[in-house]
């Protein structure tokens, strides 16, 4: 079977950038069942596939009008051929009708989106090129972070707020909807595994002792690098002091005494003041 996944928001609105959880999960039940999923790009050729499913979360994502004209949101009805499916939000609003529970709760297809993003990264280093300019991949793709870096999913439904604004209209409740296991990665497991069970390597000693207690000294790391101190931490809590010979940048023009010098505050941040400082 040839199925045709189509992600309405990602079409319709320029900068859209994450995945539909819906798209994601239809396609991982009919892999599942031996399938062929495409996601589809474009709503042309439909007579192509056994079955059409499109997805749309927002209200005023742009749809084709032979497709608009034949959606009754009031009324949940849809007058398509039998093999195209419409759904979500952004058609229906608080009445669309929720997916089967074989679909909703089946483990998502974290790959649907791998082969439009690899296209998109292609053509935007095909234009830099053209362009003479220098393609920066890593801050390219930093758009793409929730479609490959993140598993998506709810762990409740409903919302007693009703924000006039939010699409989560439906029930005026909180309930449990699923389970952390029908939507996390199953790779990341593995590294949960991983962490708690790989020999970890202890800080490397400096061969000076404390003056403090007489331990060894150690280096560890922290948010502002690496550091000296007590292996005996936290019942010695002695630190090295960097005695970094501070450089001189140029002459104080306050004082006309003391040089201007690299600093650092007790936060890591690089500051210049005088080397008279307070005086």
């Amino acid at each position: 079977m040839r199925i045709a996944i189509i992600d309405a928001d990602l079409i319709g609105r320029k900068k859209h950038r994450f995945p539909n959880l819906v798209c994601e999960k239809i396609s991982a039940y009919w892999k599942e069942k031996g399938a062929v999923v495409e996601l589809k790009l474009d709503y042309d050729n439909f007579e192509q596939y056994d079955e059409v499913y499109i997805s749309k979360v927002f209200t005023d994502t742009p749809v084709p009008e032979w497709i608009a004209k034949e959606v009754n949101m009031d009324a949940v009805e849809v007058n398509l051929p039998s093999n195209i499916h419409i759904g979500g939000t952004g058609f229906f609003f608080s009445k669309a009708p929720n997916l089967s529970d074989e679909i909703e709760h089946h483990m998502p297809d974290y790959h649907l989106y791998d082969e439009w993003i690899y296209e998109e990264v292609k053509k935007a280093e095909e234009k830099a090129n053209k362009e003479n300019r220098v393609f920066n991949k890593s801050a390219y793709m930093v758009q793409f972070k929730e479609y490959l870096d993140y598993s998506i999913g709810f762990m409740t439904r409903g919302c007693f707020r009703k924000c006039p604004f939010c699409v989560n209209q439906k029930y005026d409740r909180v309930f449990n909807h699923s389970p952390l296991h029908e939507f996390y990665d199953e790779f990341e497991p593995l590294v949960e595994k991983a962490f708690h069970e790989m020999e970890k390597k202890g800080p490397e000693e400096t061969g000076e002792v404390c003056p403090e207690c007489g331990n060894s000294l150690v280096i560890r790391k922290g948010k502002f690098g690496e550091f000296v101190a007590c292996s005996n931490y936290p019942t010695c809590k002695y630190i090295k002091k960097d005695k970094k010979e501070a450089v001189e940048i140029c002459k104080c023009p306050k004082c006309d005494k003391g040089m201007i010098v690299e600093r650092k505050t007790k936060k890591g941040k690089i500051f210049y003041g005088c080397n008279k400082y307070p005086k």
